[in-house]
């Protein structure tokens, strides 16, 4: 068993912070009216806003997994997942 480093917990942090303020970077924006959309390249899945802006990848399936996030459900396939989502206000 190791045993974390001062430094090592502080990176752990920043790396935190940054993912966290990605996905609420990306909830901000669809909040405002953006949809995130996804599609498939030669490369894997590719995220992007309405806008233009590129999402990473785990920022997405963050994002997506939030309760005022809801799938339109145009996937291409019945059991894949949907290609677009919205911010639903409550």
């Amino acid at each position: 068993m190791t045993i974390p480093t001062l430094r090592s917990l502080a990176r752990q942090a920043r790396r935190l912070d940054q993912h966290l303020h990605r996905v609420e970077t990306v909830l901000a924006a669809m909040r405002h009216g953006n949809a995130l959309h996804l599609h498939f390249s030669r490369n894997g899945p590719v995220w992007m806003l309405t806008d233009g802006t590129l999402v990473h990848d785990t920022a997405a399936k963050a994002a997506i997994e939030h309760a005022h996030v809801a799938s339109v459900g145009d996937g291409l396939f019945s059991s894949g997942p949907s290609q677009t989502y919205r911010y639903i206000a409550t």
